[in-house]
Order: structure tokens, then C-alpha cells, then sequence
């Protein structure tokens, strides 16, 4: 109980000291994709809740599925993020480069817009262009890898991928070696459910689906040269052996190798350059516009985008004379991989003191370098005007502890008044908050407590029956319902959110919960058996063992 409370009020705490600014923004699988393929969109709410959705006209696409609704809360060091999300399956009918105009949301009374999409539809496959890249002829099964981009700037995000294309049924695959990556700060994404699709080859049809996906970003300028990487793939012989074990033979495969080659910046580099490369937006705001000389100007900034945050640097913004500036702090940052990019967004707060009454305009802006436009772009929001009125004249005596320090820019202290006193109407706010955070966490720890057995039971029973009657499924969707059962089935049970997902979490989910060894390898192994059966599909006959074994899984047998 208590662990609720504390993060109670963490949460509260966190919702005043950072932006509660609502983003809307649309991202896709990926910006290239083949004539004839599938790829999702997905428009993506945050910090807010909305209403009133609207989608854009697809004229260009036709819509296989959606739109699906998702929502996701985190709190990370006390504060809290939530995601809404409206997701569609469209298919690339016509070769060419495509917009995809903005959604629409209402939050409040405010009617907000998501960016625009960019969407290259690019020719159907064929042989020749995958032998281009390396692969081989006349394989019943080899691995592809691409860069979404062959030219980039240093601190640009570039997409590293590494795609199967296969005739025979793959059940798992293992990476043995990858290229050197040191010249690169890169991260792995996680890929759930990634769907299979089938594509043609100068007359062949293939299975296809994407096995790993890296960010990485380059370090150096100069021509960079990636090895191939090294795959096992585990590959069911004729017949199998018994329930618990298969009969497989293991087949080695081999990656292409890739160029990449990373410009330097151009030399016009504007004075307050923040370092980032690749594509942004930006926000400011101010808790405040009416004060006293008593008080702190406060201006807090907002950015997002996908460049490598390990090159931001924070720039002052430029004011009148009359305003002491305060070195600014990173109050909030965060990565966001809910989708197969990695963003980052970070929340800069800008403190400012004056003791002459007036009218203050302070414009923020950011500057950083479009890989777009190939140009140094400035992001200014409006003007944010503050109206200081002559003050009692005690902030400086002022004696209690600030809820942060700050340091002036020329070095000196700056005893900030706490946002508690600065703010009277927020005692009484943050009273209430408490009080109802306490009553909301006595009521939901007694209601988990009386009724967790039967959640458990409910869940078991729930996907028991679900897997029971998969003997009527068709054989295209039965191995996809297995994963899809299991693993709605693990995250209830043990609660791992949807980003989290991935087979070493539940690995380590299930070792902390106590789970013997063997039934947590039986469990990952029937994944990927699952993940990879939809290249040949799972036979009659063995559709049996496979709701058996599940079954087994979720009774703990």
C-alpha cells in the first residue's frame, strides 16, 4: 500500500514540475515500402486525453485493418506519461512518393493536427535488385541486409535491418556475430509481432519478415564498411521426435555487407546550434504570465525529434538586458521505441528574475539541422509575454529550502522561492490531490488484494478455453492465435506492458516469479516455433501437440 501512495504523490509532483503540453504525432513502419505490401501507421496522443478522432483520407492506400485504439501509461522517476494511440494496416497499391495528410484530435476545447507523412512506394521486388545487395541465387532461404539510407550525416538516425526471405519453414534464428558497431552509438529496437508477408521474386514467391532492426547513429564522418552478420537458422526435419523435443537440423546463413558513407555538417553553423541532426518539433510554454518582482520568470521548452541526444547542447535564449538569466536545466527527458524508430524529447526550463516592474517578451527558439531540407533550421514559437508587477521586496530574504537550485549564469546563487509559496492556490490543490491519491490507493490495494486470486484464475480458465478451440482455426492464422493467446495471456498475468514485450522480459519475468527453468525454455521455444511456423505453416497433425503443449504451459504442467 505504501508503495502506491509514495508513487501517488511522485506522480503529482512530476505533473507540476514538468510540461503538461499534449503532442500528436504519426509515425510509420517504415517510409519505403514495396508495391503490393503492407505497412502501419499509427497516430500517437501524449500527455492528454482526447476525443473526436479523425483520420485522414488514405485515397492512395487501401486500408486492410484499423482503426485499432491502444493506451499506455508510464511513470518513470515520479512522472507520468500516457500515450493514446489509433493505429491503421494499409497496403502500398501504386508505385511513387506519397503525402499522407494530418489526423485531427480535440483535447479540451482545442482541435490539434498530427504531422504529415511522407511515404515512398517503390517497385515491386525482384531478383536482380536482391542479388545487388548480395544475396544468393537460387536459394530456398537467405538474409538481406539494408540501410534505409547509404549517405548520412554524422548524428543522423539510420535504420540497420536485417530480413529473412524464405521458401521453407524456419522455426527460430540465432545472430552468431554482427558487424562492428563502434563507430556507431546504436541501440536494438524491439520488434513484436512483426507480420510475414509474401512477396515474389522474378517468379519465385517468398516468405518475408524482418528479424532485427538497429538505430544507429555515426560518430565520425568518412566511408564506413559493415561485415555481414553470421545467422543459424533452426529448420524442423521431416518428422518429429516426442512432445518436449524436435528434430532439427541446424542451416548457417550469411548477410550482405554494406557502404555507408557520413558527410560532415556544412560550415555555416549558426551561433546557437544545438547539436542534433535528423527532424524535430518544438514547444514552450509558461507555468505563469502574471507575477511580481518576487517571483521567477519560468519558460520551459519542449522538443522532439530522432537524432542522437548524446550531441545536445542547451542554448540560453536571448531577452531584454533587465532579465538575470539562471543556467538552464533538463528537467525531463525520455526515449520513446513504441515504434520502429527511436525518438527522443527532452524538457528544458529557463528561469529569469527581474526587479523592475513592466512587460517582458521573451521568444524561444531551437535550432538544429534538417537532413530533409540538408539545412540548419530554426523552430521559434510565439512570443510568451509576462506582466511583472512591483513586488513586496522579500524574495531575497525569503529563508525556505526552494524545490530547486539554481545557478545564475555569472556563477552566483539565486535562493528561488518554492512553487509551493510562489503559487498559494497550489497548497490547496496539492491538499486535495493527496487526500483523494490516499482514499484511490486504500480502495484499489483492498480490491487487488480481495480479488487477485480470481484474476489469476479468470486468465487461466480465459485462455484455456481460447486455446481449446483452435482446433477449428484455419491453418494460415493457427500459429499466429497461439502467440497471440500466450502472450495476452503472460501480460495480464504478469503484467508487462505492451512496449515492454519481448521474449528476454518475459524470460525474466518468469524467472523472478518463480518459474522452473525448463517450462520457461518450453515457453520461449513455443514463440518462436509460433513466430517463424507462418513461412510453411503448422501441419494437421501436429496442430494437436501444439494446443497441448500451450495448454501445458499456461496449467504450469
Amino acid at each position: 500500500m505504501i508503495r502506491y501512495l509514495l508513487a501517488y504523490i511522485f506522480l503529482f509532483i512530476g505533473i507540476h514540475l514538468t510540461v503538461g503540453q499534449a503532442t500528436f504525432y504519426a509515425h510509420v513502419d517504415d517510409e519505403k515500402v514495396y508495391q503490393g505490401s503492407f505497412f502501419k501507421i499509427e497516430y500517437q496522443l501524449s500527455d492528454a486525453k482526447g476525443r473526436s478522432f479523425e483520420a485522414p483520407n488514405f485515397k492512395d492506400f487501401k486500408v486492410a485493418a484499423g482503426p485499432t485504439r491502444s493506451f499506455q501509461t508510464t511513470v518513470v522517476n515520479g512522472r507520468t506519461n500516457s500515450f493514446e494511440g489509433y493505429s491503421y494496416t494499409l497496403k502500398a497499391l501504386k508505385e511513387g512518393d506519397y503525402v499522407i495528410q494530418p489526423a485531427a484530435i480535440t483535447v479540451g476545447n482545442k482541435r490539434i493536427k498530427s504531422n504529415p507523412v511522407h511515404i515512398s512506394v517503390l517497385s515491386p521486388l525482384k531478383q536482380e535488385d536482391l542479388l545487388s545487395k548480395g544475396a544468393p541465387s537460387g536459394e530456398q532461404y537467405f538474409i538481406v541486409a539494408e540501410l534505409n539510407k547509404d549517405t548520412a550525416y554524422s548524428g543522423q538516425q539510420i535504420l540497420l535491418d536485417y530480413r529473412i526471405f524464405s521458401k521453407i519453414n524456419v522455426e527460430n534464428v540465432e545472430f552468431r556475430s554482427m558487424p562492428d558497431l563502434s563507430d556507431f552509438y546504436w541501440q536494438g529496437l524491439h520488434l513484436i509481432n512483426e507480420s510475414v508477408d509474401k512477396v515474389e521474386i522474378s517468379g519465385e514467391v517468398y516468405s518475408t519478415k524482418l528479424l532485427k532492426r538497429f538505430t544507429i547513429f555515426p560518430k565520425r564522418v568518412g566511408e564506413h564498411d559493415l561485415d555481414p552478420a553470421q545467422i543459424m537458422l533452426m529448420i524442423p526435419k521431416s518428422k518429429r521426435r516426442g512432445f518436449f523435443f524436435n528434430n532439427y537440423e541446424n542451416k548457417y546463413a550469411q548477410s550482405n555487407g554494406l557502404k555507408l558513407v557520413v558527410r560532415e555538417l556544412p560550415d555555416n553553423v549558426p551561433k546557437n546550434f544545438s547539436g542534433l541532426v535528423g527532424s524535430y518539433t518544438m514547444q514552450a510554454l509558461s507555468p505563469s504570465n502574471q507575477l511580481t518582482t518576487d517571483d521567477a520568470l519560468t519558460v520551459r521548452m519542449r522538443i522532439k525529434g530522432n537524432g542522437d541526444s548524446n550531441r545536445f547542447s542547451i542554448k540560453p535564449i536571448s531577452t531584454s538586458s533587465k532579465l538575470e538569466a539562471y543556467e538552464p536545466k533538463i528537467i525531463s527527458r525520455n526515449n520513446d521505441q513504441n515504434q520502429k524508430k527511436k525518438d527522443h524529447f527532452a524538457v528544458i526550463e529557463y528561469l529569469y528574475t527581474t526587479s523592475e516592474p513592466g512587460k517582458y517578451k521573451v521568444q524561444p527558439e531551437f535550432v538544429y539541422f534538417d537532413v530533409d531540407s540538408n539545412a540548419y533550421v530554426t523552430l521559434k514559437s510565439k512570443e510568451l509575454t509576462f506582466n511583472v508587477k512591483q513586488g513586496s521586496g522579500t524574495r531575497k530574504e525569503n529563508k525556505e529550502k526552494p524545490v530547486f537550485e539554481y545557478v545564475r549564469a555569472d556563477g552566483q546563487n539565486f535562493g528561488q522561492r518554492s512553487l509551493m509559496v510562489q503559487v498559494p492556490t497550489l497548497r490547496w490543490m496539492w491538499l486535495l490531490l493527496l487526500l483523494s491519491g490516499m482514499t484511490f490507493t486504500f480502495f484499489k490495494w483492498s480490491f487487488i488484494r480481495s480479488s487477485r486470486k480470481e484474476i489469476v484464475l479468470s486468465l487461466e480458465e480465459h485462455a484455456i478455453q481460447e486455446l481449446t478451440n483452435l482446433q477449428t482455426t484455419s491453418s494460415d492464422s493457427f500459429a499466429h492465435r497461439i502467440e497471440e493467446i500466450l502472450g495476452d495471456y503472460y501480460r495480464r498475468k504478469y503484467q508487462i506492458t505492451e512496449s515492454n514485450w519481448s521474449m528476454n522480459t518475459l524470460q525474466d519475468t518468469l524467472k523472478i516469479a518463480g518459474v522452473h527453468d525448463e517450462a520457461i525454455q518450453r515457453a520461449i521455444d513455443l514463440f518462436n516455433r509460433c513466430k517463424f511456423a507462418a513461412y510453411a505453416g503448422v501441419q494437421q497433425a501436429q496442430r494437436l501437440d501444439w494446443i497441448t503443449e500451450a495448454i501445458a504451459l499456461v496449467e504450469r504442467k
